[in-house]
């Protein structure tokens, strides 16, 4: 079916990402591609109840062909009998696979599929009086993990990864407002952002991020991998680090010939990191249990995790016999 580029009306979810501002980057590159030839000119759409022609996704492509070749250009279309709820995993999914897709309209996108989950309504309408906090609608409060919320996204199509979604969620809900602004830029990469959501007070990860950012331009070592190295400090070394009086590049301890004053700082950063991660085993292995993972699982599957968890109980019961020799000792 044809129709002009002026009636194609914009996803009704679209308005909840950016307000429904467009990247005006994204229209430059997708413009480019317009005068090479290259840029697809199909577009899904669904007729909603007034008769108006909504846009699955592809709103910047869109906009990139009405200043190309104006609004009354025609395109092709295909009719899809899609419910809200699909209009709104088709334009979240895309945003998320799409190379060209800003980390802002990633994350706003994964964000608001957890918001409809939540919210435990089925129209966009009733969505949108509980985002505006209308009287009357109440969120009802449903299962939204970011297991949940992968698996939301990938019904009836791509699979949208599982880690990505956790990340993002993890950066939307524990990194500083003031420093999200900043992700996506060569200064501060995504990458950067999930190393210092791992610090949970919101001061600490800004001085850290401005502490790694000028230790990172002199030394050339990833911001990432100082943040690592910072969270496996023990805490009177993180104060110094975080007064100025240490610097981050300058603590290397060698592993061999070292003092007893060294080798108690490096036994204090292994033994940091190894609760860590065993908090982190944990929790992933609580996760497990309350979402019931387990029964999904092969009986291969379950035979090697099984020998994994022998494994590690053997060698954490070493390990506690090990502690105890040294407690006596102390």
């Amino acid at each position: 079916m044809e129709l002009t580029l002026n009636e194609l009306k914009p996803n009704p979810f679209k308005r909840f990402i950016d307000d429904g501002k467009l990247n005006e980057d994204r229209i430059s590159v997708l413009i480019e591609s317009i005068e090479h030839g290259t840029l697809p000119e199909h577009f899904f759409i669904r007729r909603n109840e007034n008769g108006e022609n909504e846009l699955c996704s592809g709103h910047h492509r869109v906009e990139a062909l009405k200043r190309k070749k104006g609004k009354d250009y025609v395109v092709d279309t295909t009719i899809v009998k899609y419910t809200d709820e699909q209009m709104l995993i088709d334009m979240v999914r895309e945003n998320i696979t799409q190379r060209d897709t800003d980390f802002h309209d990633k994350q706003q996108s994964i964000v608001l599929a957890r918001e409809w989950l939540r919210s435990g309504v089925n129209s966009v309408k009733q969505f949108h009086n509980i985002m505006k906090g209308k009287k009357g609608f109440q969120a009802i409060k449903k299962e939204d993990s970011c297991r949940s919320i992968a698996g939301f996204l990938s019904k009836n199509g791509k699979a949208v990864d599982y880690h990505t979604v956790a990340d993002y969620i993890r950066i939307y809900d524990v990194l500083d407002k003031t420093l999200q602004k900043e992700v996506g830029s060569d200064e501060f990469t995504v990458r950067d952002a999930i190393s210092l959501s791992r610090i949970e007070d919101k001061e600490e990860q800004k001085i850290i991020a401005n502490v790694v950012k000028e230790e990172e331009e002199e030394s050339g070592h990833a911001r990432s991998k100082l943040v690592t190295k910072y969270l496996e400090l023990p805490e009177e070394v993180k104060d110094r680090v975080k007064e100025g009086a240490l610097s981050l590049k300058e603590i290397s301890i060698p592993d061999n010939t070292m003092g007893s004053g060294e080798m108690a700082i490096k036994f204090e950063v292994r033994a940091t990191g190894l609760i860590n991660e065993m908090r982190t085993l944990r929790k992933a292995l609580f996760q497990f249990r309350s979402e019931k993972l387990f029964d999904n699982f092969t009986p291969k599957q379950r035979g090697v995790f099984k020998t994994r968890f022998e494994t590690i109980k053997q060698v954490y019961n070493e390990l506690i016999k090990e502690l105890e020799n040294s407690i006596k000792v102390l």
